[in-house]
């Protein structure tokens, strides 16, 4: 049997770059769904202020 270091090195290269693919979208994964839940809390925390807002502006009146 003939055994061939380019094959071995092409293979290992090979699977580090796919290793690294999917490392790369879960962490690019793990990132939007970490900003959609800051822009949930955002947006609620804006909305509470706006209601606190119109809440005082309408008992002045």
């Amino acid at each position: 049997m003939n055994f061939s270091w380019a094959a071995a090195l092409y293979q290992i290269i090979f699977m580090l770059i796919v290793i690294l693919f999917f490392v790369g979208l879960y962490r690019f994964v793990n990132r939007l769904i970490q900003h959609t839940k800051n822009t949930e809390e955002s947006l609620r925390r804006l909305e509470e202020k706006i209601d606190r807002l119109n809440h005082e502006m309408n008992k002045t009146e």
